[in-house]
Order: C-alpha cells, then structure tokens, then sequence
C-alpha cells in the first residue's frame, strides 16, 4: 500500500511539474521578456541629445517603436509619415525641467505643409502635452535646432523655415508655457511689423504654430504677466491675422478668434499695457508690441 501511494504521489508531481515545464515553455518566454525588456522611454533615453535624423535603419527603427510605446502615436497618421529630429531636456518658463520629443512630417509636394508633432514628458516620462502644427503652406523647415536665445529666456525650439514658390523665409521660436508648447516669436524676412503683413496664424493656408485656445481675458491675463515667455505669446498671438467675420469659414473657432483679437485691442487696458511693452529692453517684445500697436 505504501509503495502505490508513493507511486501515485511521484506520478501527480511528475505529471504537475511536466505541465508547469511546457506553460513555462509556451508562455513563459514572453512573460520573461516582457519583464526584463526595456520600457519605450528607457530605450528614448539612450538616443538623448542624438541627431535623430541622421540615424542608421535599424536604429530608426528602434526609436520610432520606442516612439510609439511610449506615445501611443503611430508614425503614419492621415498621410503624414513623422520622422524623430530631436529628443533632450528643456527648461519651461518657469525653470522646470522637462523632456521634449520633436517630430517631422515633411514637405511632400506643392501646394502642401510640413507638419511638426511636439510631444512634453515629465522627467520620469509621463506625457504632459502632445500638439501639432504647420509651418505655413509651400513652407519647408531648413533646419530645427533646441537653444537659448536673448529674446526668450527659457531654451527655445527655433525653426528656420524657407519659402517655395513665394513668400519669404522665416524663423519660428517655440517655447514650453507650463507644459505646452507655443509660438512665442515669428521673424519673416519682411517683417510682420510692416503695415498689411501681419502673418496668419491658426487658420487659413498660412496656419503657422500650435492653437491656443484662450478667452479674452485669459490673454490679457497672459499679457499683464511678469513671465516673458507669456508675454511673448500673448504679443505674437495679437500680432496674428485672425479672419475676420465677413471670410469665408469652414472652422467657427476662427470666427471665435477674430472677436477675441477685436475685444483685446479695443480694451484700453491692453493698449496702455502695449504701449508700456514697446519700452521694453527685450527687442522681441519691444517690436512685437509695436506691431500689434500700429496695425490698423
């Protein structure tokens, strides 16, 4: 009797100890390789501070799918096939440190629009803002860079951006508000301070930065602020053309802009503010408050 119950018992762990062996077998590679593989951010961080751009194949590869793990964006979007240029470290306006993943769709064919995505992560690789936008129709980016400049306090994404077919080059500086992106400052070859050339922003053929869907008084708000970079914001989006409510619009936020940028300027408040600002020691705000204050 003994030697049976021994039997049986060695039989059942035998037959226990074949079946964990062949669940190991099957599913248990993956579980393994799930655990010890890297995260998508933790493979990011080995291209930190890299030219994206000029990677091999494989290692193309390996960043946009780490790209996609990490975001969830997949690189072919409506058309659009989004190449990886930049991804470091940068400052917000208020001196936090984040990280910023920058990606390109290119200029394809004419008429048409490079299209850029911006993604913001904390430092532990928390998504904290995903925008994207267009440079302006027939409107390629020459190059992209990630630097300090003396007009914007905080690091800025600067894009250097030439006209096809018409138009005039121009250079493009982004900053990280919070943790969003904005357009803080347009330079054209012909400047935008020119009566009749205020450039288009968030609408139209021209659309040119992320939209920022601020009221009225929230812009003000962003005006009166002792933070530059705002400021900047702020003065570049009021130096924008808006159309107005006799255009033709497909879009009713548009029409929500126009009356907006008419409410500002009509407020007195805005206009001492804008009249102060032209005094300022930074050229960026300095001439940008002068252009909005001498548009008619």
């Amino acid at each position: 009797m003994r030697i049976i119950r021994k039997v049986a018992i060695f039989s059942l762990v035998s037959l226990i100890t074949f079946g964990l062996g062949v669940t190991v077998r099957r599913g248990g590679s993956a579980t393994w390789q799930s655990f010890y593989e890297p995260s998508g951010w933790q493979v990011l961080l080995k291209f930190e501070n890299q030219d994206l751009a000029g990677l091999d194949e494989q290692s193309m590869h390996t960043v946009e799918c780490a790209i996609t793990k990490t975001t969830g964006a997949a690189q072919q979007t409506q058309g659009l096939h989004f190449v990886p240029r930049i991804f470091r470290k940068i400052s917000n306006s208020d001196g936090t440190l984040h990280y910023i993943l920058v990606e390109e769709s290119p200029l394809v064919i004419i008429p048409g629009e490079e299209t850029v995505r911006v993604h913001i992560f904390d430092t532990a690789g928390i998504i904290l803002s995903r925008t994207q936008f267009s440079t302006g129709n027939r409107r390629a980016i020459r190059s992209m860079q990630i630097r300090k400049n003396y007009g914007v306090k905080p690091e800025a994404l600067i894009l250097d951006v030439e006209s096809w077919l018409g138009g005039y080059d121009s250079r493009h500086f982004y900053a990280v508000i919070g943790h969003e992106l904005r357009l803080v400052y347009l330079y054209d070859t012909q400047p935008y301070c020119d009566q009749g050339s205020r450039f288009h922003i968030y609408n139209g053929t021209y659309t040119t930065g992320p939209r920022v869907n601020l009221s009225a008084d929230q812009w003000e708000t962003e005006l009166q602020s002792t933070d530059e970079s705002r400021v900047l914001s702020a003065l570049t989006w009021l130096a924008g053309h808006h159309w107005g409510a006799d255009a033709v619009l497909n879009d009713p936020e548009d029409q929500s802009d126009s009356a907006k940028d008419i409410n500002l300027r009509a407020r007195d408040s805005v206009r001492r503010r804008l009249a102060d600002l032209t005094n300022s020691e930074n050229f960026f705000i300095k001439s940008t408050a002068e252009a909005v204050l001498n548009d008619k």
